[in-house]
């Protein structure tokens, strides 16, 4: 069984009621979950809760996405010097003066 619940996981019961507990510990079969207000620590197994949010790594999201941004303005800009049709060459530029623009904004916030 491949399970993806991880640490930070918003997690519920499946058939109990609504409450919405934080996953603070993974096990091979159990996870240890938490409330809200950090007053009841339960360990559950894994096939009795659902996953409502997934805990999301912003800081590692942000740099696979900066690392993709930097990629494909490298690939633009090797495609738009070694272009040999005018056409294809002007929409690279179209595209590098937008993607520019959109950093130049970026940094500004």
């Amino acid at each position: 069984m491949g399970w993806l619940i991880k640490v930070g996981d918003k997690v519920k019961f499946k058939k109990y009621d609504e409450t919405i507990y934080t996953v603070v510990n993974v096990e091979e079969e159990h996870v240890r979950v938490i409330n809200s207000t950090g007053t009841q620590l339960m360990q559950i197994r894994k096939d009795f809760i659902d996953v409502v949010e997934p805990f999301i790594d912003y800081k590692q999201r942000a740099d696979e996405l900066e690392k993709r941004w930097s990629e494909l303005r490298e690939r633009l800009n090797a495609s738009f010097e070694n272009s040999e049709y005018f056409l294809e060459g002007f929409g690279f530029s179209d595209v590098l003066k937008l993607m520019q623009q959109l950093e130049e904004d970026n940094n500004d916030i």
